[in-house]
């Protein structure tokens, strides 16, 4: 039997390209369910001021009490945790434009609200003790309430994915959602909800229609006359 091999420049061959992770946004009813799962975990209100705010999760965990005003209804993005060569580390967000005031709703204005109440630490999460907690043990404990809840696969990170698209789908201007993500660049977030802004152009076409008279169908299909002047 004949033995045949191949052989190739491997060093031509470029290796696959990775697949763009699917962005999980749920209706307004798996929402509510994700709240459900979060609420019999320590991390209820941690979920909650994600969705609320769309905050990265480093920026969420490195947030102190003299950062929130609860009183003009805002939270200022100064710090950002993470993890360093096994040590939890809370430092400057890399650029500027993640260094940003973020406004939050009545709701988020009172949980905050009730938590500060009770609060005698500097960090607004924590371990019970004042100590940060572990970004790996936030992401663990949200996989398995997005999986009670029928989203095996989401991550914590997808939260902003919905605090974005929902903005967009309630009339926010694309720029001001940039600022409110703290991208560096508008293209970012454009790149991101391209499928939103799909969306958006579609319903734009439809209330466009709506607002123009209807010419009816006679109109439309009659021939013009011979002499009419068409315009190119």
């Amino acid at each position: 039997m004949a033995d045949f091999t191949t052989s190739r420049n491997t060093a031509r061959v470029e290796p696959p390209r990775p697949q763009p992770r699917e962005k999980v946004v749920p209706p307004p009813e798996g929402i509510s369910r994700l709240i459900e799962e979060a609420a019999k975990t320590p991390i209820l209100r941690l979920v909650i001021l994600a969705m609320h705010t769309g905050m990265r999760r480093g920026e969420l965990l490195a947030l102190r009490w003299y950062c929130v005003d609860l009183e003009k209804g805002f939270v200022k993005v100064e710090w950002s945790l993470q993890r360093v060569d096994g040590q939890i580390v809370i430092d400057k967000p890399k650029s500027k434009k993640s260094r940003r005031v973020v406004p939050i709703d009545e709701e988020a204005v009172e949980m905050l609200r009730r938590m500060r109440e009770t609060s005698k630490y500097d960090l607004v999460f924590h371990r019970g003790d004042g100590t940060p907690l572990d970004p790996s043990t936030v992401t663990h404990q949200f996989a398995r309430i997005a999986e009670r809840a029928g989203f095996k696969g989401m991550r914590f990170h997808d939260q902003r994915h919905i605090y974005a698209t929902y903005a967009l789908l309630a009339g926010v201007d694309l720029r001001v959602v940039q600022e409110l993500l703290g991208h560096e660049d508008i293209s970012t977030t454009a790149n991101t909800y391209t499928h939103v802004l799909e969306d958006l152009k579609s319903d734009a076409a439809k209330m466009i229609a709506s607002v123009l008279p209807k010419t009816g169908k006679r109109q439309t299909s009659a021939k013009p006359p011979k002499n009419e002047e068409t315009e190119s």
